[in-house]
């Protein structure tokens, strides 16, 4: 895919200064309206705050010597002598020292009547009078700020610097509020594409076409999950052929393997019905047996060598002495062909609860497995333990034990220790195994003892 769109810092950038030229735009503009309103007429002086003053003018024009306690509160003043030098003030040594430096006359050169002028603005919104008195001048600074006087405000006696403050501030707030929203939507309009193509992919729906962004980094992203869709694709489809004609091959052999399991089962038959030994009918019975597992078995492998759905529902409450003699009548003729004994330790277990016949096929492979690496007549220890979560199935050999090897990939599909032994040995047992115990919320366990080696199946509690 062709590098295509704007870079995402471009965009970001793009946004920022469209944003910032309208702020810039808006205080431009309530600078203008502020003296648009001051010249309309629309935000004038407090007079409220000059007639205080004014209504006290004849008082301290007619004393002598001039008396501060006649002012409004909280104005201040400058009392000049008759060549301009300050003698006596309330103000605060940064406003004092402001006029101090200007003198009089800078007063009265603004136009100045022969007793007062409200002639001077100053930039804080104070007002300046300046008056002729008997014994020198008097400076009055009265705070009289700009209000907004316009017709559809509901308070016409605000401070207008406040109003015009706050509305843009909030205009503003409102500007940065709008553009995340666009920027916001405008992010997820650009990330949809990667977020619907990895769900497609996620679905395993690798057929689609390759959506494209705007936004040159986004359409890297994709570019890199198309490769990776089309990686995975042609893995799937190898790995789906290898299914199919692992299923056939399966299918075919089993289906090989059943005539001539039928031919011995049979034959075995046959057998039963004439007269024969107490041995000879035991073995018959084993071959028998066996056979039937072997069909059993087979119709897994068919199917997918899942237990069918209703052999994995049938959990039951299992007593032990009767699943432990079952298991050991199908595993007799292997014992009796090494000569091999099982010593049976039952701690206190006296019924659990699982799928009888996965447990047998799991616990078999355990002791079949176990079995082939026992000296011909040796012993076979199998432990049954309880505690409150679990119940534990213990399987211990006097053999080598495991090697390092083994205790990490004994339980892999396929894997087997000894490959001279692969030709018989599928290395599936244990594999079998672990599946079955996770079935039943559990786990298969390998480790070494002082002599030999121990497998731990373990299952959960009902």
């Amino acid at each position: 895919m062709e590098k295509r769109g704007v870079k995402f810092n471009h965009l970001f950038i793009r946004y920022f200064v469209l944003l910032g030229v309208l702020i810039a735009l808006w205080v431009a503009f309530l600078f203008w309206f502020y003296g648009f309103s001051k010249y309309q007429g629309y935000a004038s002086r407090d007079q409220a705050s000059i007639n205080k003053v004014l209504n006290v003018e004849p008082a301290f024009l007619n004393q002598s010597p001039f008396d501060p306690r006649v002012l409004p509160e909280k104005t201040k003043y400058i009392l000049y002598d008759e060549s301009g030098m300050p003698t006596t003030t309330n103000m605060e040594d940064k406003d004092y020292w402001y006029y101090i430096e200007l003198p009089i006359d800078y007063f009265k050169n603004r136009g100045l009547e022969e007793f007062r002028s409200v002639s001077y603005s100053g930039n804080n919104g104070q007002i300046i009078h300046l008056y002729t008195l008997d014994q020198g001048y008097l400076l009055l600074e009265v705070y009289a700020p700009y209000m907004m006087t316009v017709p559809f405000l509901a308070y016409k006696d605000l401070p207008a610097i406040p109003i015009f403050a706050a509305s843009g501030f909030a205009v503003i707030v409102i500007l940065i509020l709008i553009f995340s929203k666009i920027f916001n939507r405008k992010l997820k309009k650009e990330v949809s594409p990667i977020i619907k193509t990895v769900k497609k992919i996620e679905k395993q729906n690798l057929d689609f076409i390759l959506p494209i962004s705007s936004i040159q980094e986004f359409n890297s992203v994709l570019t890199s999950i198309d490769i990776m869709r089309n990686s995975l694709k042609n893995s799937l489809t190898e790995q789906w052929k290898k299914e199919e004609e692992q299923k056939f091959q399966t299918a075919s052999l089993a289906h090989d393997i059943k005539t001539p399991l039928t031919v011995i089962k049979g034959n075995t038959e046959l057998l039963l019905e004439a007269e024969n030994s107490n041995m000879d009918q035991l073995i018959l019975k084993d071959i028998q047996e066996n056979s039937r597992k072997v069909e059993n078995y087979l119709g897994l492998l068919v199917g997918g060598g899942s237990p069918p759905k209703e052999t994995e529902q049938s959990m039951e409450e299992i007593h032990t002495s009767v699943f432990v003699g079952e298991l050991m009548e199908g595993m007799h003729s292997l014992l009796r062909s090494r000569d091999i004994k099982v010593k049976i330790i039952n701690n206190n277990v006296e019924d659990f609860y699982g799928n009888r016949e996965l447990l047998i096929r799991a616990l078999s492979n355990i002791l079949t497995n176990t079995v082939e690496f026992t000296p011909q007549g040796g012993e076979v220890s199998f432990i049954l333990e309880k505690e409150d979560l679990y119940t534990e199935f213990i399987v211990e050999d006097q053999g080598e034990g495991f090697t390092k090897e083994s205790l990490e990939k004994g339980k892999l599909k396929f894997y087997t220790h000894d490959k001279e032994r692969s030709g018989k040995h599928y290395g599936m047992g244990l594999f079998i195994a672990e599946e079955i115990a996770k079935k039943h919320h559990g786990e298969l366990i390998l480790e070494n003892q002082e002599h030999g080696g121990r497998v731990v199946l373990r299952i959960e509690n009902k």
